[in-house]
C-alpha cells in the first residue's frame, strides 16, 4: 500500500512539473549572437542569452538571466531577472526580484509589487507600490515609494522627486545625510558593525534563493540544448540505447565506474604504462562528464514518453527542460531519490562507454 501511495505521489508530482514546463514559453538564444529579442506577447517566459531584450508583453511571470537583461514590454507577473546589467523601461504587475552589477529602474518603470534588489549600483527612478528590500554600494532612489524601503548600501541617495510614504530603514557604515522631508514616516539607522549575525530579511533571502535555483536550472537547461540540438545524433543515440537496453547499460555503466580506476592504477606502477593511464585517465573524465549531462535528458525523454503516450521517444526542448526539473525533484525524495539519479547516471555511463568503444575501438 505504501510503495502504491508512493508511486502515485511521484507520478503527480512529475506530471505537475511537466504541466507547468508546457505553460511556459522557453525562449532560446540565436545561434550565430546568443542573444535573445522577444518581439511578441508570450506566458510565462524563462528565458537566458547573452543580451536579453524583452520588447513585448509578457502574461504571468518573467525568469531571465544574462550579460544585459532589459525589460521594454509589460509583465503582469513577477519578475526574476540576474545579469551583468539590469535595465528595467516597462512595468512589472507584481514583485520585482533582481541580482546583478548595475540595475536601472528608468522614469517610466512601474513596480505593483516589492522591489528585492541586491547590486553594485541601483537606480530607481519608477514608482514603487511596495517595499524596497536590498542590498547595493550605491542606490539612488528618485521616485515615490508608497510601501517601507529596508536597504544596506555603502552609500543612499534620494533624489529630487523621491518620496517616501513608509519608514525607511538603512544599515551603513556610518550615518548619511538624508532629506528627512522625503520621508513620511520613520527614519533608521542601523550602525553596520552592529547587525546581528544570521538575520536576514525573510523576503530577501527567498528572492535570492529563488534567483539562484533559476540560475543554475537555466545552465543546466543550457547545456541539455547544446547536447540536444548541436549534438543531436550522438545523444540521441545514448539516451536511446540507455532506454532500450536498461540492464546491459546499467551493468556496462556499474563495471564502467568501478574497473576503469582499477585499471588506470595498474597501469601507472608500471613506468611503460604510466601513459595509457594518463589517457584512459583522461577518456575516464569524459565519460563521466558526458553521462552526467545526459542522465536528465534520459529523464525527461522517459516521462514525456510515459506523459504523452507516444510509442516514439519524444527527443526536443521539452524533453530536456522536463528532464532538469525531475532531477532536481528527485533531490527532495529521501533515498530513492539519489538512488534513482545513480542508475541514470550509470545508464548513461553505460552507453557513452559501449558508444566510444563502438567508433573507437571496433572502427
Amino acid at each position: 500500500m505504501k510503495k502504491r501511495f508512493l508511486v502515485l505521489g511521484l507520478s503527480a508530482v512529475m506530471l505537475f512539473s511537466a504541466l507547468t514546463v508546457s505553460a511556459a514559453e522557453f525562449v532560446f538564444p540565436t545561434k550565430d549572437g546568443g542573444s535573445v529579442n522577444i518581439t511578441e506577447e508570450l506566458k510565462n517566459v524563462y528565458t537566458a542569452g547573452n543580451t536579453v531584450s524583452i520588447n513585448a508583453n509578457v502574461r504571468g511571470s518573467l525568469h531571465a538571466a544574462g550579460s544585459m537583461v532589459i525589460l521594454r514590454g509589460n509583465v503582469s507577473g513577477t519578475m526574476y531577472a540576474g545579469a551583468g546589467n539590469v535595465i528595467i523601461e516597462g512595468s512589472v504587475g507584481e514583485d520585482l526580484f533582481i541580482g546583478g552589477g548595475s540595475v536601472v529602474l528608468a522614469e517610466s518603470s512601474y513596480v505593483g509589487g516589492d522591489l528585492v534588489v541586491g547590486a553594485g549600483q541601483i537606480a530607481i527612478d519608477g514608482p514603487v507600490t511596495g517595499n524596497i528590500i536590498g542590498g547595493a554600494g550605491e542606490m539612488t532612489i528618485n521616485s515615490r515609494v508608497s510601501g517601507n524601503v529596508k536597504v544596506e548600501a555603502g552609500n543612499l541617495i534620494l533624489g529630487d522627486k523621491a518620496e517616501i510614504i513608509g519608514d525607511l530603514e538603512y544599515t551603513a557604515e556610518k550615518e548619511i545625510n538624508l532629506d528627512r522631508s522625503k520621508i513620511s514616516g520613520q527614519v533608521i539607522f542601523n550602525q553596520k558593525e552592529s547587525l546581528k549575525a544570521g538575520v536576514i530579511n525573510p523576503k530577501l533571502l527567498i528572492g535570492l534563493l529563488t534567483l539562484g535555483i533559476l540560475l543554475k536550472l537555466l545552465g543546466l537547461i543550457a547545456i541539455g540544448l547544446i547536447f540536444a540540438y548541436l549534438l543531436k545524433k550522438f545523444t540521441q543515440e545514448i539516451v536511446e540505447r540507455s532506454l532500450e537496453k536498461f540492464w546491459p547499460n546499467l551493468g556496462i555503466g556499474f563495471a564502467g565506474l568501478i574497473l576503469i580506476p582499477v585499471a588506470m592504477i595498474i597501469l601507472a606502477i608500471s613506468v611503460i604504462g604510466l601513459w595509457l593511464a594518463g589517457i584512459l585517465m583522461a577518456f575516464y573524465g569524459l565519460f563521466m562528464a558526458l553521462a552526467l549531462a545526459i542522465a536528465s535528458i534520459i529523464l525527461g525523454v522517459w516521462l514525456m514518453k510515459l506523459l504523452t503516450k507516444k510509442k516514439n521517444y519524444v527527443f526536443d526542448w521539452k524533453a530536456v527542460v522536463v528532464g532538469v526539473i525531475g532531477m532536481k525533484i528527485l533531490i527532495w525524495i529521501p533515498f530513492i531519490g539519489w538512488l534513482a539519479k545513480l542508475i541514470l547516471f550509470l545508464m548513461a555511463l553505460g552507453s557513452v562507454i559501449q558508444w566510444f568503444y563502438k567508433k573507437i575501438v571496433k572502427a
